[in-house]
């Protein structure tokens, strides 16, 4: 990848793995970064952006952690962020991320 090439950022409100599928999916079709909130998954179930987003390397924490972890998780589910890189561009992250260390 050349040092000018340009890179198609988004950032996306799930409002929930399920609701928000579709229209991430799309954004895995146009975006090189997607930066994701709200996908709702508790920690067993964050392999679920990586099979909406094949080609991609999602990196995701759940905000349930400590209640599912703790207890039943009782109501609705909530938070958690991820950042979905494609995995073309996953080696230059990393890169990035040793020179900040």
């Amino acid at each position: 990848m050349e040092c000018n090439t340009k890179i198609k950022l988004a950032t996306y409100n799930l409002h929930g793995i399920n609701q928000g599928r579709s229209f991430l999916e799309h954004l895995c079709d146009t975006r090189d970064v997607i930066y994701v909130q709200q996908h709702w998954l508790a920690p067993f179930n964050l392999t679920q952006l990586d099979s909406v987003c094949p080609n991609f390397q999602c990196f995701a924490t759940s905000a349930m952690s400590d209640v599912v972890c703790n207890k039943l998780l009782a109501g609705r589910p909530f938070g958690g962020i991820a950042i979905c890189v494609k995995q073309n561009l996953a080696p230059i992250f990393y890169a990035r991320q040793q020179e900040l260390l």
